[in-house]
């Protein structure tokens, strides 16, 4: 072992320093585009879970633009079954209104009708006095 160690050792040291330095220099520049290849894994996983927030997020608001739809649909009946109370109150009041009228019409003319028997009856006993004071 200690053998295949010093053949190496002596092929090395064969090997001029400027070879071993621009060996060094590549194996720099490895590491640094290494560095640069993690730090864009980096950001290509937060560019990730950055989409995964903005699709739940979006998912948030179509589900809230559904409620809302919804709700507003929700309104819309309200408003017609509202719409149809004040219609049905309406004509009832109105029914009512138009019985009230008649019945104030047959009083009036009941009234007129009693005014009439009592005007005829007032004519009547003058007439009944003008005769018993002739006679």
């Amino acid at each position: 072992m200690w053998v295949s160690v010093l053949a190496q050792v002596q092929v090395l040291a064969r090997v001029p320093v400027a070879v071993l330095e621009s060996v060094q220099e590549l194996v720099q520049e490895s590491v640094q585009e290494l560095e640069s290849v993690q730090e864009l894994e980096l950001e290509l996983e937060l560019v990730a879970a950055l989409e995964l927030e903005l699709v739940a997020a979006l998912e948030s608001v179509q589900e809230s633009v559904q409620v809302l739809e919804l709700e507003l649909e929700l309104v819309a009946a309200l408003e017609l079954e509202l719409e149809l109370e004040l219609v049905a109150v309406l004509e009832s009041v109105q029914e009512s209104v138009q019985v009230l009228e008649l019945e104030l019409e047959l009083e009036l003319e009941l009234v007129a009708a009693l005014e009439l028997e009592l005007e005829l009856e007032l004519v009547a006993a003058l007439e009944l006095e003008l005769e018993l004071e002739l006679v």
